[in-house]
């Protein structure tokens, strides 16, 4: 199936991450050219050269941008115009998790996860909502969280941020629609990532959470990087403000083990 995207300019944040290089790894399949950035670049180079086949290498561009720096952001903005006169697609999968619980969570976890998750994500949207006013068009596509939806413990920063985010997808998709711009949000559960897995470390507590979830299994990156070319592509071109669950149903029997 082809998504209709080929030729598109794609900005992705945070792709140095799991659920990050599958999307980079989806776009290309699908002809998209690719700017990528990441806080390292030279990770964000090393971890995307091992997943691109080396005949996409040639449209992807990895630039070093911090979500949390307003100047960064310009840069790469400034120089994806540059190198494509451009934006069409942008997709905002940055984002920090701290897992502590209530009482030990410090004003600090708090500070970083919304500098991160919320404000640096809005810096970014915004930036390159300009970007794309001037063109009448585009689609932005924020990964957010089914913990942005739903309480869980140990959660209490990462939903908060997320939550938010959550609501700035909305309240910008309704004010972005006049320039031709969709807004929307990839909500995934519990992703097959190295960052779950740090928790579920270990056969028997993949296989007691799995056992929660209805369709049996975590989410794989690849679930989520479909779902944001189904969001990206001319399919969706009259769904803006909506958050799509990628969670194997878990969010309908919510009842994980602590």
């Amino acid at each position: 199936m082809s998504f209709g995207i080929e030729g598109k300019i794609a900005l992705i944040a945070g792709a140095a991450g799991d659920i990050g290089k599958d999307i980079v790894r989806a776009l290309l399949e699908e002809g998209c050219q690719v700017a990528a950035t990441g806080t390292n670049l030279q990770r964000l180079q090393k971890t995307l050269d091992e997943v691109i086949p080396q005949d996409k290498k040639g449209n992807l561009l990895c630039l070093q941008m911090e979500i949390t720096d307003s100047q960064t952001i310009s840069a790469v903005l400034s120089q994806i115009e540059q190198v494509y006169g451009h934006l069409d697609i942008l997709i905002n999968s940055a984002g920090i998790l701290c897992r502590e619980s209530f009482f030990n969570t410090a004003k600090k976890d708090v500070t970083d996860s919304f500098n991160i998750n919320t404000i640096g994500a809005f810096d970014l949207c915004q930036q390159a909502a300009l970007l794309m006013s001037r063109q009448k068009s585009g689609t932005i596509i924020n990964i957010g969280s089914q913990n942005g939806l739903t309480a869980m413990e140990n959660r209490i920063a990462y939903s908060g941020s997320k939550a938010a985010i959550t609501m700035m997808t909305k309240t910008m998709a309704l004010e972005l629609a006049e320039y031709g711009i969709t807004v929307n949000m990839v909500a995934p559960g519990i992703v097959d990532s190295s960052m779950a897995l740090e928790r579920l470390n270990t056969p028997e507590l993949r296989a007691e959470f799995e056992r929660y979830i209805p369709l049996g299994r975590l989410v794989a990156p690849s679930d989520v990087s479909s779902s944001v070319l189904f969001m990206a592509s001319p399919y969706a071109s009259c769904i803006t403000g909506t958050v799509l669950l990628v969670d194997g149903g878990l969010l309908i029997r919510q009842s994980l083990p602590k």
